[in-house]
């Protein structure tokens, strides 16, 4: 027997043929078109014309040669992929198919997209007195053309005074001026890497142009509205007659708006503009008008602005305190300055008890007398603050140096008490020698010698300090040695140095007198008749002033009763009363 062994060729087909690609021209956009898949069968059969071709919708239909598509040259289709099976064709019905099955891409572009939703919006320009004919630079008009987010320079735009100019490849210049106003032309967009093309009708408006005057009128408020926030309520249409100007207001409108972007675009007016609040910008808040002429089909308008100005009223701030007043002569030892906290912009007026103080226009003003002051500042703008609390500047002093004197009580005792006995404006407090500071005017437990007391003011004067020298208790030395080394050598009694009328008598043991001395001199030398005594026991008698403290309303030099500026009452102060 015989075997008959056959090797068929197998065929040998471009296996990535080029994509047929067409642009979405029939009613578009709806991603379909009209396929000659035989366009691709050249590229497909690589040279080989006796190749059997068939296309399939299926790669499973391709495999097994069923279910052919039935009219290639006209197939309807979006863009996809259509599976050709490439078979051998070796003459013989009988041998058994050879085949490769092709993968072939349908694409499917779309047309560029115009305008909004296919309407391309009209190219407009607007002119005072116009006469309907303007000379257009028509690629101006392209963001309008193609939208606003599109790259221009993928697309070429070319410009045809109709369709038929369109088919006759007849384009206008860049520079186009219309014939009339409206004037329809057309439009061909050609997407650069895809090459499909749209056209769309573009409309050329030649319109009256809308005119918005400027605004002279200033607009100013102080803040007197009690929030001194820098927002103040404005009624923006007062400029609406100089806006408009000669213009009909019954075709031109007059809207409001807080930025020039939206004035533009005509977007976000101002609701209410009789009753406009700056709240967004206090203090300084510049206001679009914007002034469209409502007769024409591109919107005509124009913009003008002015500014809205609201100054917070001035706040000065004032703190009382105290001047520094010398008793004696009535002297200013230490004014007081208020001061404003505002600076010299600023204009001020000034009061003392109510009354203007004339001449005082600074910001601060230096207290010179004790008594309730406040401020009025206005600003450079003419502003004026409201009214403020009215401060109080107190008198104090230090203590008079004329009458300040103290007396000693208990003399001669072991618990004699010095009481400082003073006069002035101020609240004073009392040092003997250094020691520690006190509030009362009295020392106990003082011992025998001179010291010194010091007094000073316990608020705005302690600067001033008066010092009272040579302030003793009264007693005496309980012996002294005359004998002319210098030591002891003299006998008085101490502490009464201020009572020059004091009467001091010595005697003998038998009560002869032996010498009367004043209490301002230097004492008893222990002579008689300027011979000395001999050493022994003398007695002496004393007669001298002492005092009590009583608490009486306090006078001026002129004898002119002191009064509380605030309380309006006498002010009282210790006098010593002699007993």
């Amino acid at each position: 027997t015989t075997l008959t062994i056959k090797v068929l060729p197998l065929p040998t087909p471009e296996t990535n043929p080029a994509p047929l690609v067409l642009c979405d021209d029939n009613n578009s956009p709806d991603g379909e078109e009209e396929f000659n898949l035989t366009d691709a069968e050249d590229d497909i059969r690589n040279n080989d014309n006796s190749t059997i071709i068939t296309y399939h919708e299926t790669p499973e239909d391709a495999e097994e040669g069923i279910n052919p598509i039935a009219n290639p040259e006209a197939y309807q289709s979006p863009s996809g992929t259509i599976y050709v099976r490439v078979a051998a064709n070796t003459g013989n019905p009988n041998d058994q198919v050879c085949y490769q099955v092709v993968e072939l891409e349908l694409i499917v572009n779309p047309l560029p997209e115009l305008g909004e939703n296919g309407i391309i919006a009209p190219n407009a320009y607007c002119e005072q007195n116009t006469d309907g004919v303007h000379t257009f630079i028509l690629n101006e008009h392209t963001p309008y053309i193609l939208g606003e987010d599109v790259n221009p320079d993928d697309y070429t735009l070319t410009f045809y005074y109709d369709q038929a100019a369109y088919q006759a490849g007849t384009a206008l210049p860049n520079q186009y001026t219309n014939e009339s106003s409206p004037q329809t032309i057309l439009v061909a967009v050609e997407n650069n890497t895809t090459g499909c093309i749209a056209t769309g009708e573009v409309t050329l408006y030649v319109e009256e142009a809308a005119i918005a005057n400027p605004v002279t009128q200033e607009f100013f408020e102080c803040d007197y509205d009690g929030d001194n926030d820098g927002v103040y309520t404005f009624d923006l249409t007062q400029v609406e007659d100089q806006v408009l100007g000669t213009q009909d207001p019954a075709q031109y409108s007059v809207t409001y708006y807080e930025s020039e972007a939206d004035a533009t675009a005509g977007e976000n007016p101002i609701t209410d503009p009789s009753l406009y609040s700056n709240e967004n910008n206090p203090g300084e808040q510049e206001i679009w008008v914007r002034v469209t002429n409502t007769a024409t089909i591109s919107g005509c308008y124009e913009l003008t602005s002015f500014t809205l100005y609201v100054e917070p009223i001035p706040e000065p701030q004032l703190q009382g305190g105290t001047i520094c007043v010398d008793y004696d002569t009535s002297e200013v030892l230490s004014p007081f300055v208020l001061d404003t906290g505002l600076d010299d912009t600023h204009t001020f007026v000034w009061y003392q008890d109510g009354v203007q103080i004339a001449g005082a226009t600074e910001s601060t003003y230096t207290v010179t007398q004790a008594g309730s002051y406040t401020v009025e500042a206005i600003s450079a703008n003419g502003c004026i603050s409201d009214p403020i609390a009215p401060v109080t500047v107190e008198r104090s002093g230090p203590a008079s140096q004329q009458l300040s004197s103290y007396n000693v009580s208990g003399a001669f005792s072991e618990d004699q008490t010095i009481t400082i006995i003073t006069e002035g404006y101020g609240d004073y407090e009392y040092q003997l020698d250094y020691g520690p500071w006190q509030d009362s005017p009295i020392f106990t437990n003082v011992s025998p010698g001179l010291h010194q007391v010091h007094i000073r003011d316990k608020g705005a004067c302690t600067d001033y300090i008066v010092t009272l020298e040579d302030v003793s208790i009264i007693d005496y030395p309980r012996y002294f040695t005359p004998n002319g080394d210098g030591y002891h050598d003299y006998w008085n009694i101490y502490g009464l140095n201020s009572q020059g009328d004091a009467e001091i008598y010595i005697f003998d043991r038998y009560g002869k007198l032996i010498k009367q001395i004043s209490s301002q001199s230097q004492g008893w030398d222990g002579t008689f008749n300027g011979n000395p005594l001999p050493a022994d026991d003398y007695w002496f008698s004393v007669t001298f002033n002492e005092y009590i403290i009583q608490l009486v309303p306090l006078t001026n030099p002129d004898g002119t009763p002191i009064v509380d500026p605030d309380s309006g009452e006498p002010v009282m102060g210790q006098v010593p009363t002699e007993v």
